[in-house]
């Protein structure tokens, strides 16, 4: 999809002294859910600035859609990755109302670069007519709970698409949708020359849209960013703080908790840390790191905290904003045992062969929980409203079972994954 080995020479090729051929020069546009700020979000716009400097080095420009430009560039600082939000500035100019949007949208298409004066428009114009393909990278934001960061993508690719741009999705997922939405995520999916889905959710598509045929360009892999991490640690290393580093001398459990009342005001949030703490006295574990991985989550773990005995020396508060996520996967990945609602948390866990059991939230978190899970092979999930405390403990109780199941099942997942990298 992206070309990376031509045996052609064309401008601006490299020549591969171990073998002759040429790594052409590639200017690629990469859009996702990119600073808004979440942790794993950053981790699959990472993964996949890795795999694209794998193929080409630096002989390609990165525009990453973003956000906030000045959030990405602080925190990806290489050479030839260029943050751009003057899409996103059009959503935020227009209050995040979807009829603006789709109005200045409408009235971007109809520019003319070099005729007018809007330049955001200019700028958006130059990076699409430049780029030989537009990446929209993976998460699950196509679909009817974002439909401005839906418009976004669309307009993006009707862009790419009058420019002569190759297009391609990875890791993506669609639910939930809406009639409102289903045939806007369908215009993107029918734009692009490979879809990749994370999970199952091409079966909303359909649901909406049953005539919606799409060939062979669709496939079903795993999550961008599953094998986030699992590399040389020379890749890493230089991200960690000392203290997270020595973080593994001890044996210790991770909990990642959403700010949301379906896990705090309901008290589950009290039990999982009621469990660690109970698995600390027992000897299971020596520590607990407690991470937020937004703004806001710092005052759950606060409250939760309230009357557990020698807090402060046995749990660790850690706030993920503004660190680099291989803080994160880290943590996660070298972990005892994890337990949360996040849906990274739960990727990297079991693609570390660590058990976890996942809370999810609502709807939306036990599809998205419940497929990550699924593709490992674990039950250790949960809806909020059905969760129970037996299954915590028994949970807990069988975790070197749980961990030799994880571990099995990698292979599969590692040959998903390979898949992917086959698209690109």
């Amino acid at each position: 999809m992206y070309g990376c080995f031509d045996t052609r020479v064309e401008w601006g090729a490299q020549m591969n002294a171990a073998d002759g051929t040429y790594t052409p020069f590639r200017r690629v546009a990469l859009v996702g859910a990119i600073a808004n700020p979440n942790m794993g979000d950053e981790a699959i716009l990472h993964e996949n600035l890795r795999l694209i400097k794998r193929m080409f080095g630096e002989n390609c420009i990165v525009y990453v859609f973003t956000k906030d430009a000045s959030y990405t560039a602080l925190h990806v600082q290489e050479q030839g990755v260029v943050p751009v939000d003057y899409l996103h500035r059009i959503t935020k100019e227009c209050l995040y109302d979807l009829g603006k949007i789709c109005a200045r949208h409408e009235e971007l298409l109809a520019y003319e670069p070099g005729e007018g004066d809007d330049s955001d428009f200019e700028a958006i114009h130059d990076i699409m007519r430049s780029v030989d393909v537009l990446h929209i990278v993976g998460g699950g934001y196509l679909n009817g709970i974002w439909p401005d960061m839906l418009e976004e993508v669309h307009v993006l690719t009707l862009l790419a698409q009058r420019y002569g741009a190759r297009v391609l999705a990875t890791g993506i997922g669609v639910y939930p949708l809406n009639e409102d939405v289903a045939n806007r995520v369908l215009d993107v999916v029918r734009a692009c020359e490979v879809v990749d889905f994370r999970d199952g959710s091409m079966d909303e598509l359909t649901k909406f849209i049953p005539n919606a045929d799409l060939g062979d360009k669709v496939q079903m892999t795993t999550d961008d960013a599953v094998r986030f991490g699992m590399l040389a640690p020379n890749e890493w290393r230089p991200a960690l703080p000392a203290d997270i580093v020595h973080a593994r001398n001890k044996r210790y459990a991770v909990v990642c908790l959403h700010n949301d009342p379906a896990i705090v005001d309901a008290g589950a949030a009290k039990e999982i840390i009621c469990k660690v703490d109970a698995a600390m006295r027992d000897g299971v574990v020596e520590h607990a790191y407690l991470l937020a991985f937004e703004p806001g989550e710092r005052g759950v773990y606060a409250a939760v905290l309230e009357g557990v005995e020698d807090a402060a020396e046995r749990f660790s508060v850690i706030s993920l904003v503004n660190m680099d996520p291989y803080v994160a996967w880290y943590l996660i990945a070298h972990a005892y045992v994890n337990l949360g609602t996040r849906y990274h948390q739960a990727a990297f866990s079991l693609a570390a062969g660590v058990p976890v059991f996942s809370i999810a939230i609502d709807q939306y978190y036990i599809y998205k929980l419940g497929t990550i899970h699924q593709t490992f092979g674990s039950s250790s999930y949960a809806l909020a409203e059905d969760f129970e405390v037996a299954q915590l403990d028994a949970f807990m109780q069988d975790l070197p079972r749980l961990s030799a199941e994880l571990r099995a099942a990698a292979p599969e997942v590692d040959t998903r994954w390979h898949r992917k990298l086959q698209v690109m």
